[in-house]
């Protein structure tokens, strides 16, 4: 998994290249989702990793999914031995920076890219499996910061 600095520079340098932060916006065509979009979206995401904890445990793999709650709900166990503005600063990368440069890299630059050549099923397959790829343990990892 790709970790939230190598986003956070994604950003950086993908304003910079294309010449500021409102440019960025209109190269990569980045919009604000409807609210009520944002809502069936989480909804259905949030039935998914309920389907997908389900199947684990009765797959008898039940431990092995509290383990990985533990491991990334705490940061790798770090968040329990450092302090209280490390451990805000953690949160908000794992938070704010790595969703936002996901977007950015994924329905931006990777999608754009690929739609600009394909015509948009086989883009979105495209951008759907390097996604898929990036994030193994996706459902684990969104679930554990929730």
């Amino acid at each position: 998994m790709i970790v939230a600095e190598v986003y956070a520079i994604l950003i950086i340098a993908l304003v910079g290249v294309l010449g500021g932060a409102k440019n960025a916006f209109r190269a990569l065509r980045v919009r604000l989702v409807p609210a009520r979009g944002f809502v069936v979206a989480f909804g259905i995401f949030a039935v998914a990793v309920i389907v997908g904890n389900l199947a684990y445990a009765l797959a008898g793999a039940g431990d092995a999914l509290v383990e990985s709650y533990l491991l990334i709900g705490t940061d790798g166990g770090r968040l329990g031995v450092i302090g209280p503005v490390t451990t805000l600063l953690s949160v908000g990368r794992a938070c704010v920076l790595a969703p936002i440069g996901e977007e950015l890299l994924f329905r931006g630059a990777i999608y754009g890219w690929s739609r600009s050549r394909l015509s948009a099923w086989p883009a979105i397959v495209v951008n759907s499996v390097l996604f898929g790829q990036s994030s193994r343990e996706a459902s684990v990892a969104a679930a554990g910061f929730c």
